[in-house]
């Protein structure tokens, strides 16, 4: 009877660490996957292609929610294509989501200091 359950207990720990090490992989293939399509979003946005470029990086988003980079690459592709209120939305999007904001919080200040000198000038 002890050594069925010893076995059972065994089997127990084998099983989980087995989980917790698939999960482990799980996660670095969802990484390197959320890499991968940043890279080509910035491709994209070096060819002047920005929809395609903003696809691309919400699909980043979709991989990892917490990519900082992608949340600073797609306002800067909503940016380049002349919608600054979109860029200051996805950003505090970011905000809410990465545990480390303080890049995106650089990001944003620089999104409205943009937009209240676009504003001043517009006034001139």
């Amino acid at each position: 009877m002890k050594k069925t359950i010893i076995i059972l207990l065994i089997l127990l720990m084998l099983l989980s660490i087995l989980s917790i090490t698939g999960c482990g992989q799980r996660k670095l293939i969802d990484t390197a996957a959320a890499i991968e399509k940043q890279q080509l979003a910035i491709e994209y946005l070096s060819e002047d292609n920005f929809e395609q470029a903003i696809l691309t990086f919400y699909a980043v988003l979709d991989i990892d929610s917490k990519m900082v980079e992608a949340y600073k690459g797609l306002a800067g592709a909503y940016i380049m294509q002349g919608e600054p209120e979109k860029a200051q939305e996805i950003l505090l999007q970011g905000l809410a989501e990465v545990t480390a904001p303080s890049e995106l919080n650089l990001a944003l200040a620089g999104v409205l200091l943009d937009a209240v000198k676009l504003h001043r000038l517009s006034k001139y």
